[in-house]
């Protein structure tokens, strides 16, 4: 009997087989080969021989552009503080001519 390795609970697999990373993504097998299709999820890669992987960063990446995560906040806190800044000096300056 082949001797199998685990991880400990507290690591994920980077690597995934089909079933999981269609669940990793909450869909089923079918959905998934669906969205693997229309390029929406990254495809697998060929690792060990013709065994198929996904990687779940990939698939991370893939979600973030789904949500939207992936873009830049269009107003993040340091761009608000700089023209709150801008705009105080722009009205002193006005104020003292």
């Amino acid at each position: 009997m082949p001797r199998r390795h685990h991880l400990p609970p507290n690591i994920p697999p980077r690597g995934l087989a089909r079933d999981q990373a269609a669940a990793y993504c909450g869909v089923s097998g079918p959905t998934f080969d669906i969205a693997v299709d229309a390029g929406v999820m990254p495809p697998a890669a060929r690792c060990f021989g013709s065994r198929l992987v996904w990687d779940r960063k990939a698939l991370d990446l893939a979600w973030d552009r789904l949500s939207g995560l992936d873009k830049p906040p269009a107003d993040d806190a340091e761009s608000a503080l700089r023209r709150a800044i801008d705009a105080r000096k722009n009205a002193v300056r006005h104020e003292a001519a």
